[in-house]
């Protein structure tokens, strides 16, 4: 009966280990939903719409207090036409506050200003 019960506590243990890593859904915001909070160890995914205009594209133009939330991944999603969604996902990782700015620009031009920009802020408890 021993032997049972630590097998049964061992595998309760796995279980919990591993639901606890499989972290709760990913929440999206956009360019009109810019005030977020989340969890450490939440993932939130912005998605920024781009014209499809040649050597474009957005990208983080400034982060204050970035050592409470980390980029995880970016990629771009085309629309049938012209254009499509860029998706950025970050993660939380510490209790603050964080202010997210992506900025819209030409990749190739480094001193180019950004066409546009919208600003997130991050709320992290």
């Amino acid at each position: 009966m021993t032997r049972r019960l630590v097998v049964v506590i061992v595998g309760a243990v796995v279980l919990a280990g591993l639901l606890a890593g499989c972290g709760g859904k990913t929440v999206t915001y956009d360019q009109f939903h810019t005030n977020i909070a989340a969890k450490p160890g939440d993932q939130f995914m912005l998605q920024l719409d781009t014209s499809g205009q040649p050597g474009f594209q957005w990208g983080l133009a400034h982060s204050v207090n970035p050592g409470t939330v980390k980029k995880v991944k970016s990629a771009f999603i085309k629309n049938a036409g012209t254009g499509g969604v860029e998706e950025w996902t970050f993660q939380a990782i510490k209790p603050g506050t964080a202010v997210l700015i992506m900025g819209y620009s030409k990749v190739t031009d480094k001193n180019a200003l950004p066409t546009n920009t919208v600003t997130f802020n991050v709320l992290v408890q």
